[in-house]
C-alpha cells in the first residue's frame, strides 16, 4: 500500500491495473472531477436518485485509505 500514491488524483494507464476486468470508461481516479461528472450523469440517466457513500467523521479513515472528506466534498459538488 505504501508504494501507491495517496492524496491526489491518479489516472492509471491501461495495463497499469492488476485486473482482468476494467471499467467501461477505462482506468480512472475516483477523485477526478471529469470522472465524477460522468458518473453522476450515468446515475441520473439510469434514474438513480440516491447515492450512498461510506463516510467516517472528519479527519478519520478506514484501514484502506485516506480520509474521505476531500473526495466527498468533490462528489457533492458534482451531484446533479
Amino acid at each position: 500500500r505504501d508504494s501507491f500514491p495517496h492524496g491526489y488524483a491518479h489516472k492509471p494507464e491501461v495495463g497499469d491495473l492488476a485486473s482482468t476486468f476494467y471499467p467501461w470508461l477505462g482506468p480512472y481516479s475516483s477523485s477526478d472531477p471529469h470522472t465524477l461528472t460522468n458518473h453522476m450523469t450515468q446515475l441520473a440517466s439510469a434514474g438513480i436518485g440516491v447515492l450512498v457513500v461510506s463516510w467516517y467523521p472528519p479527519g478519520l479513515h478506514d484501514d484502506n485509505g485516506e480520509p474521505l472528506d476531500p473526495v466527498l466534498s468533490t462528489i457533492l459538488d458534482h451531484a446533479l
